[in-house]
């Protein structure tokens, strides 16, 4: 009698076990369900960048982090609607947020979608700005340099802003060089294996792994590379890489930190940097480097 108690308590027990389990379960994808449903109809892509652009018409100051936060806007954008996405895409803070799109609609589908982006996701108006995206989409499935930059090569253009994307991706804190911790020195052998045509993109976005971040430190950098090795594509990165973040979007300081560079021919590339990346300042920047 005391066995038959023990299997029916015991056959209970089992049974109001899967029952909870089974309404666990119901529960938690009704409200991932419920989270997707919302996410949908209520991610308003374009509100948002407005909310961004009002920031920093109030707070000029917040520009350094204008590119980085629209990122975030593609990549919730890309999760909401899907290829609708693009719909929304803007110039505004260098076309952060058509790289973080492309960052996410790359994670959701894979390296197939390569193809696709190239040949329909990508506007002409837009073209130089998503294939730079395309090297940050790839870079973030990949996880893999070289394999980035090959994949980048399949592509039927002569620019290199694919390869751009790439090494932003991987040297620039707003991608994975905090995440990853990566080292000067690992850097600058990143850019000598590096293939001749992505060399420049390589050593342009190179002074932002100098960490701390210390302007000094970056002049002694790209003076310390022969002529022909990267010298000049480093000092010109060095000058938007000032204007953008060292200075904190001021001109005046930027330039003078060129100025402590003692070539002449390296002191007007980084002020050239500085020149490029300061016309298009304010929220509508459309310099994505």
């Amino acid at each position: 009698m005391k066995t038959k108690k023990k299997i029916q308590s015991v056959s209970r027990f089992i049974i109001l076990s899967g029952v909870f389990i089974l309404i666990a379960s119901m529960y938690f994808r009704l409200s991932i369900l419920n989270e997707e449903l919302v996410l949908h109809h209520e991610y308003d892509p374009k509100k948002e960048l407005d909310h961004l652009r009002e920031k920093i018409e109030k707070e000029p100051e917040y520009m350094v982090e204008c590119h980085a936060e629209a990122h975030e806007i593609g990549h919730n954008a890309y999760k909401a609607l899907g290829d609708k996405s693009y719909d929304y895409a803007s110039p505004m803070c260098g076309g952060g947020y058509l790289h973080g799109v492309l960052e996410q609609a790359f994670l959701q589908n894979g390296i197939q979608y390569l193809s696709t982006v190239v040949h329909s996701g990508c506007s002409d108006e837009s073209m130089e700005s998503c294939l730079h995206g395309i090297g940050h989409g790839l870079h973030t499935l990949l996880g893999d340099i070289p394999k980035s930059l090959s994949a980048c090569s399949e592509i039927n253009t002569s620019n290199t802003d694919c390869f751009d994307g790439v090494f932003m991706d991987v040297f620039d804190s707003e991608g994975v060089a905090e995440k990853e911790n990566i080292s000067l020195s690992s850097a600058q052998n990143i850019c000598k294996s590096a293939a001749k045509k992505e060399q420049s993109s390589c050593y342009f976005y190179l002074p932002r792994v100098v960490f701390p971040v210390d302007h000094t430190a970056i002049v002694a950098l790209c003076s310390s590379f022969e002529v022909g090795e990267g010298w000049a594509a480093c000092a010109e990165g060095s000058g938007v890489y000032f204007m953008k973040r060292v200075s904190g979007f001021n001109k005046k300081i930027a330039i003078e930190y060129c100025s402590e560079y003692v070539d002449k021919n390296m002191k007007k590339l980084c002020i050239d940097g500085v020149n490029k990346y300061e016309q298009y300042g304010g929220a509508e920047n459309t310099r994505w480097h």
